[in-house]
């Protein structure tokens, strides 16, 4: 297991930033497949790959022509697949003919039916839609705590220490009231990028809660 690890294949596949367009794909899991078999290629640009049919495919077809490009048996190959905001596909509460719901129960046959060692991460920044879904399934679900993030660093520097012009009290209080929470850490660096060393925490607060409410309406009352 460890040396099929070492080996693995990772594709990384988001639907930010609208990109949840079709395409003229005929469902969500032949749009996760072509942008996997796009990452199998450098010679074309996105714009030309994804108009032409004959590239549209589903994830196992393109788990079959990695085995083939690369002369690994499937049984000796691992593949790790990482697909990020799935919230952004089409989905309407307890309905299960949605984008959401298609995608995500076709991951779900990937892994329980491929023939090569399938992982796959999702992630959701809006957790409703995925919480709807695994609410009704069958299988044993394992909630794990998220573990709080501590003031982000970059390359061992704090990125917030910029800010701190005397201010070092203040400035830990607001990121004490962040909870630990990456996307609010996210608005609070943005909100104190434009304030200025000279800032007040009242207003931070106020522009940094506006920010997320603008940002995740859907979650944020």
């Amino acid at each position: 297991m460890k040396q099929l690890l070492r080996k693995a294949y990772t594709f990384m596949i988001t639907f930010e930033n609208g990109t949840t367009d079709n395409y003229g794909f005929s469902n969500p899991y032949k749009m996760i497949g072509t942008r996997m078999l796009y990452q199998l290629q450098d010679s074309l640009p996105w714009l030309t790959f994804k108009g032409d049919p004959a590239f549209h495919l589903d994830p196992e077809q393109v788990l079959s022509k990695l085995s083939t490009i690369t002369g690994t048996d499937s049984s000796e190959m691992c593949v790790i697949l990482c697909v990020d905001s799935l919230q952004k596909l089409q989905h309407g509460p307890g309905r299960k003919d949605s984008d959401f719901y298609a995608a995500f129960a076709s991951l779900c046959d990937l892994v329980n039916a491929s023939k090569c060692w399938v992982i796959v991460l999702c992630a959701a920044t809006i957790y409703q839609p995925v919480n709807e879904f695994l609410a009704d399934s069958p299988q044993w679900i394992e909630m794990l705590q998220t573990t709080s993030l501590m003031r982000p660093k970059i390359n061992g520097r704090d990125v917030l220490e910029t800010f701190n012009d005397g201010n070092g009290f203040l400035l830990q209080l607001l990121v004490d009231d962040m909870g630990g929470h990456g996307r609010a850490l996210e608005e609070l660096f943005n909100v104190l990028e434009n304030q200025g060393q000279a800032f007040e925490f009242i207003p931070v607060m106020h522009n940094v809660l506006a920010a997320i409410r603008q940002a995740y309406p859907a979650i944020v009352a």
